[in-house]
């Protein structure tokens, strides 16, 4: 009798059919990645919205400032002339008008530039300008104009003719003055960044 031959062949294996699991994943990951991309837009929106608030906050907190100064130096308190008002920002064209007077110059000139003095100390301490050697500098020059700016505020306050109103009222401003710009450009910054897709910084 014969022997029964065997095939050694090697055979291939058939290929596993795909799972319904499998078929769904890049529909789970595209939906995914789409509700990902909505909430980056959104949250993008809400910290540009944000920023803006705060930089009009800031640039309300200026005016008021500029004023304080501005009154604190020509010697007003109760009888204050010089109400609040973002139109302050127009003093700037008035400086070239030749109508000034004298008081009025020497008021817009201290309000301005002491102003503007202090926010470049900010930008100072916040960046590290010039590195180590130069953040003392920026640091103590800061508290200088911050100390003048308060007791413009402090007199100014005054007219409230109370004891706790005048302080809440420079802290008010310090804050909003100081701090609220750099914030307002940051929260600016972060929220364009998720608008382009950019990860946010942690």
């Amino acid at each position: 009798m014969a022997a029964p031959t065997t095939n050694n062949a090697p055979t291939t294996p058939a290929a596993p059919a795909a799972t319904a699991a499998q078929t769904a994943t890049p529909v789970a990951n595209n939906s995914t990645n789409t509700k990902g991309s909505e909430h980056h837009f959104l949250w993008g929106v809400v910290l540009i919205a944000a920023g803006l608030l705060v930089g009009y906050f800031w640039l309300w907190g200026n005016a008021v400032q500029i004023q304080t100064s501005e009154a604190w130096i020509i010697g007003s308190q109760t009888n204050v002339t010089l109400s609040p008002h973002l139109d302050i920002f127009l003093q700037v064209t008035q400086f070239w008008s030749g109508t000034l007077k004298y008081k009025e110059m020497i008021a817009y000139t201290w309000g301005w530039l002491s102003q503007i003095i202090l926010l470049a100390f900010s930008i100072g301490i916040e960046f590290h300008i010039g590195g180590r050697s130069r953040a003392r500098a920026w640091k103590w020059c800061s508290i200088f104009f911050i100390v003048l700016n308060s007791l413009a505020d402090l007199n100014y306050g005054g007219a409230f003719g109370g004891t706790w109103q005048p302080w809440l009222f420079a802290a008010a401003c310090f804050m909003a003055s100081f701090f609220f710009g750099l914030a307002g450009i940051g929260l600016i910054v972060e929220g364009v960044k998720r608008l382009v897709g950019i990860a946010p910084t942690k």
